[in-house]
Parts: structure tokens; sequence; C-alpha cells
């Protein structure tokens, strides 16, 4: 992480060591902090045409630590909307500066603004 943090957020690198933090996690069975990490993936590789083929893989992951992490939760609302995760409080995804610096200044806004402002 600490190399790619010089490089933008929605870098192949950088969005690779979120994914390898995710499965770091989870191996260690932390789910909160692999789906909390996979999430990030997720989201930052949505915006990156170069990782389009690897979205549905980060989605599976993410998938299996959801399931891990709140078990009692359908995960196909995420799937069909990632960007629903940056609601999600107990995730604390806010407090990433990547998704900070990509999501509260660009896309949330647009999100927030499609959606009639929620």
């Amino acid at each position: 992480m600490q190399s790619a943090r010089r490089l933008p957020a929605t870098s192949v690198h950088v969005v690779e060591a979120y994914d390898d933090a995710g499965l770091y996690f989870y191996r260690k069975k932390n789910y909160k902090q692999s789906a909390r990490y996979q999430a990030i993936a997720v989201l930052l590789a949505m915006d990156n045409p170069a990782l389009a083929m690897m979205l549905p893989t980060y989605l599976e992951r993410l998938g299996w630590a959801w399931a891990k992490f709140r078990p009692d939760s359908e995960f196909f609302d995420i799937a069909v909307d990632p960007l629903s995760l940056l609601d999600d409080d107990a995730l604390a995804l806010a407090r990433d500066p990547r998704i900070r610096e990509h999501f509260y200044g660009q896309a949330l806004g647009v999100r927030r603004a499609c959606n009639g402002g929620n």
C-alpha cells in the first residue's frame, strides 16, 4: 500500500493492493476488514476500464467476505449497485483517503444528483 499512495486512486496497482488486503484479511478470518478492502477494490475498479474484466472477480471476493461478515444479509443488491456500499456505516468507507478523494468529490455527487439528492 505504501508505494501505491503516489498512484491515482483507480490505477491497477492501487486496486490490486486493496484486493490483496481483502484476501489477506479473509485468510485471517477478519471478515469485516476483508469486506471493507474488497468493497474499496470494487468501487475503485468500477472507474477503470482496464479493470473491467476483473470487476466480476472482485465482486465475487467481496461476496465471500460479505457472506461471513453479514451472513443474514442479501448480497444481490450490492452486486447490482456497488455504489450502495458508500452508505454502509459499518464499513466506514469514507474514512479511506482514496474513497474520500475519488467518490466524495466526484461519483457520489453524481449519484446523489441522479437519485434526486438522496
